[in-house]
């Protein structure tokens, strides 16, 4: 198993001996079926495809204990892990899609220290491979129960057809990008549905079909989504260092007109003087120093932190509620403190 996974996550925090098996069982599962995937392709390097922290399959899984008696939330059995790892797997491989795609649109040279793979390869391989490692994903999870499928394939296609529907929305019009309601709608398609749509598969592959558990679980999908994409949005501003590490330059996505919600905060709280300024510079590191004292002169950041804590208020109020409805008390406790460490982690990464 790769040790850099999950090394800023649960391994950093969680200390009891169950809960340190149960990830270390579905991590070391999960990698050896996602090795065994893309070892069909005859690449020296696969930077994106070969690292990541997992978090969308483990909500996968999350989605799918559930469905567990209260008591039995960490006893999983082998055959839990074989119907529950196809969607998984199909889960990244549509994560691991929207980053070949990403990192050549956005023209990033590398990620997690590596060069990337349009880089290496060009537009055109990492355009099929991104096509190839989705559809793979979808027939994986077309070897599943036909009952599992019938319930989980709609929602995949639904996070494809999102994610798209986002990049474009994106792409095609410069000025939604530093609209704060635009940004909004383009983070709830591309980085919400996959957490919102991968909890829900989850469930359902367990044989969840409470209408009512399933909204609320959708409500904690996109507040998650807003969260994390916040928390990335601030980390070229708050992590320089780190960011420089990750993706080899510091990448704004002021220069390339792409979105960013610190962005379009100051676009609709700066004067227009300010907003001309940004537009006059041309060098990242001399754009992201002005923009860092606009957010500290317009306290963006602490108005996105509060965001980000009124949300998770908002989730630990849907966690309750399914408590309530459903009397799983083990799987709520954890699944809560699971959310609060990817969260810190987040914020870790954002701002140190």
């Amino acid at each position: 198993m790769n040790n850099n996974i999950w090394k800023n996550y649960i391994y950093t925090y969680v200390s009891e001996n169950n809960l340190l098996n149960f990830y270390t069982r579905f991590l070391e599962t999960f990698e050896a079926e996602w090795n065994k995937l893309i070892s069909n392709y005859h690449f020296e390097d696969l930077c994106q495809l070969n690292n990541g922290n997992r978090l969308r399959p483990m909500l996968v899984f999350w989605g799918y204990l559930l469905n567990k008696d209260n008591d039995e939330v960490f006893n999983i059995s082998d055959q839990d892990l074989q119907l529950i790892m196809n969607p998984c797997i199909m889960i990244e491989s549509i994560h691991k899609m929207s980053l070949l795609v990403d990192d050549w649109i956005d023209g990033d040279i590398a990620r997690h220290g590596s060069t990337t793979f349009h880089v290496l390869y060009g537009a055109d391989t990492a355009v099929l491979l991104a096509m190839n490692i989705m559809l793979t994903g979808f027939l994986k999870l077309s070897r599943i129960h036909e009952k599992v499928y019938k319930t989980t394939i709609p929602l995949a296609l639904q996070i494809s057809y999102d994610m798209t529907l986002g990049a474009l929305n994106e792409i095609s019009s410069k000025k939604s990008v530093f609209d704060i309601a635009k940004v909004k709608e383009i983070i709830n398609l591309e980085t919400s549905s996959i957490i919102r749509n991968g909890l829900i598969i989850g469930f359902t592959a367990g044989g969840g079909e409470n209408k009512d558990i399933i909204d609320l679980l959708d409500d904690i999908g996109y507040c998650c989504g807003y969260i994390f994409q916040a928390l990335n949005d601030l980390e070229p501003f708050g992590n320089v260092d780190g960011l420089m590490h990750h993706k080899g330059a510091l990448t704004t996505d002021i220069l390339k007109n792409r979105k960013n919600i610190v962005i379009a905060y100051i676009h609709a709280w700066a004067n227009e003087s300010e907003i001309e300024k940004i537009s006059t510079l041309s060098n990242s590191e001399f754009v992201s120093k002005y923009v860092i004292s606009l957010i500290d002169k317009y306290h963006i950041k602490e108005h996105m932190l509060e965001e980000v804590s009124n949300l998770q208020l908002r989730i630990q109020n849907r966690i309750a509620k399914i408590e309530k409805k459903t009397g799983h008390y083990n799987w709520c406790h954890h699944f809560n403190n699971f959310i609060d460490i990817t969260i810190a982690a987040s914020k870790k990464r954002a701002l140190c």
